[in-house]
C-alpha cells in the first residue's frame, strides 16, 4: 500500500516495502494523483493514448509478469476507498490491483512498477509508482 502524490518534476514515486510468500498473489494499494494535485479517475485513461500496465521483475531484471493493459474500471476507483485493506490512514486509496502469484513463484527480490499514462487531451504527464519486496 502507498500513497502517491504526483508531481511534475518527478515521475516515479515509491511505494512501501513488501514481503510476500512464494506462490501467492498480493493486492497493490495506492492513492494517486495527477501532478495538477486532482485524484486520479477512470475518466483521466480510458480516452486516447490513456493506459495503465503493471511490470514485474527480479533481481536479474527479468520480466517475470507483464500486463500493458490494465483495466481502467478494475484497478480505478473514482472515490477514495476507505476500507479494511487501507491502513495508510483515514483518507482512502483510489487504485488496486492484484499481481497473480505466478509473478511470485520463486523466492527473492521483486520489483513491481506500475505506469499511468493519462489520456492525452488530460494535459497531464505519465507518471509511476514502484514497489520494492521479497518473496520468501
Amino acid at each position: 500500500m502507498g500513497i502517491l502524490a504526483a508531481q511534475a518534476a518527478i515521475d516515479v514515486y515509491k511505494g512501501p516495502k513488501f514481503s510476500v510468500r512464494q506462490g501467492t498473489g498480493r493486492r497493490f494499494l495506492a492513492r494517486a494523483e495527477l501532478a495538477d494535485g486532482t485524484d486520479i479517475l477512470q475518466s483521466h485513461f480510458d480516452g486516447t493514448g490513456g493506459s495503465i500496465a503493471c511490470a514485474v521483475r527480479n533481481a536479474a531484471g527479468t520480466s517475470v509478469y507483464a500486463n500493458a493493459t490494465l483495466t481502467v474500471a478494475s484497478v480505478v476507483y473514482n472515490t477514495l476507498q476507505t476500507d479494511a485493506l487501507w491502513t495508510e490512514d483515514s483518507d482512502g486509496y483510489n487504485f488496486a490491483f492484484s499481481v497473480p502469484a505466478s509473478a511470485f513463484s520463486t523466492v527473492g527480490y521483486r520489483h513491481v512498477l506500475f505506469t499511468f499514462t493519462p489520456e492525452t487531451a488530460n494535459g497531464n504527464p505519465a507518471f509511476a509508482l514502484e514497489f520494492e519486496g521479497t518473496v520468501t
